[in-house]
């Protein structure tokens, strides 16, 4: 329970490494995943890190200099292409459009945004960036007005749902919106893809809103299926996994995690962080994939104890990681705020 705290990050870690001498840890969001991986206690003991959720560029740095740094979903390189598709596909005439790209001022929202304007300025759109500290109330309302000055034909907003929700109010309270908001689009990233953004007044104000995110059961059908049932039974009050962001990611990255501790007790070895490092690399086998589903558990789990690799197929994708970047390619989606609720629409290829 860190709560996106920095402080509290550190603190964690320092008890999980020093005390509990954990050799893995799963981490959340791409500034708590990077704040582990620079830390000097973690990189000292080798503790393997895996994140479902993180996805700023800037973890590929780190995985060339620490092995151990893993991510299940695609860097945002893939989604910064999507996102610009998208724009282009809406306004075809970049000619005299003008974009808004307002971020959360985090590895995460800055790893996205900035590529982003950038690509759309190459593309010949005229940009407005826009940044605010998140969880400060002094930093959104003036990171709003410039966008609203700026009387954007679209605006891509680049952060979680509390802060999407309170942007699009804030916008639509600004003097003279009226005149430019009735024919302006906006677009979400896969942080947005929760269902609490379409709630409310805010659901309205976004009614028909376009989102990205990594697409989830592009993986095995044989895995994903499993998985969905139960998570819907588990968490009935949830539903359906897919109207998340991630989700899928999360299952898959507690398997790699429980398959690298498989095969670090190789030759009845501890399992430690540094013997954990090598195993994604053992799951890139070019025969077909294994479905991460309960009943191969005992045929994973062998092979990867007596020194044997193999390969895999998640829920989310086929879980082909790069041994460059540390994280797998992936196919995104478009999803939509539609009628109070999150409609994935389609696939695309970045």
């Amino acid at each position: 329970d860190t709560r996106r705290d920095d402080k509290r990050l550190i603190e964690r870690l320092a008890w999980m490494v020093e005390n509990a001498r954990t050799p893995a840890l799963l981490t959340s969001g791409s500034g708590q995943t990077l704040g582990a991986a620079r830390d000097g206690l973690r990189k000292d003991a080798g503790t393997f890190i895996i994140s479902a959720t993180a996805t700023s560029p800037a973890l590929n740095s780190a995985f060339v200099t620490d092995r151990n740094v893993w991510r299940v979903a695609p860097d945002d390189t893939q989604q910064t292409r999507v996102l610009l598709k998208l724009v282009q596909r809406d306004f075809p005439d970049a000619g005299g459009v003008k974009v808004g790209v307002a971020w959360e001022e985090t590895p995460y929202g800055e790893g996205l945004g900035q590529p982003l304007a950038l690509a759309l300025r190459g593309a010949g759109y005229t940009v407005q960036e826009s940044s605010w500290r998140p969880g400060s109330s002094g930093t959104l309302p003036s990171a709003v007005t410039l966008v609203a000055n700026f009387a954007p034909h679209a605006t891509v907003l680049i952060t979680f749902p509390p802060d999407v929700r309170n942007f699009v109010a804030q916008t639509h309270g600004e003097p003279g919106a009226t005149t430019w908001l009735p024919t302006h689009r906006w677009y979400l990233s896969d942080a947005a893809k929760d269902p609490e953004v379409a709630l409310g007044d805010a659901g309205v104000l976004l009614e028909g809103a376009w989102g990205t995110a990594p697409s989830q059961g592009k993986g095995s059908s044989a895995a994903f299926g499993p998985f969905s049932a139960a998570f819907q039974l588990r968490f009935p009050q949830r539903g359906d996994p897919l109207r998340y962001s991630f989700t899928s990611h999360s299952y898959d990255a507690a398997w790699v995690t429980m398959l690298a501790a498989a095969w670090a007790s190789r030759d009845d070895g501890d399992i430690t962080g540094p013997r954990m490092e090598s195993a994604v690399a053992a799951l890139q086998r070019p025969e077909v994939g294994v479905p991460l589903t309960p009943n191969h558990w005992t045929e994973l789990s062998n092979n990867l104890s007596g020194g044997f690799g193999t390969n895999i197929e998640g829920t989310s994708s086929p879980l082909e990681f790069s041994l460059d970047g540390g994280s797998p390619s992936s196919l995104y989606e478009l999803w939509r705020v539609r009628d109070g609720g999150i409609v994935s629409e389609t696939d695309v290829s970045p």
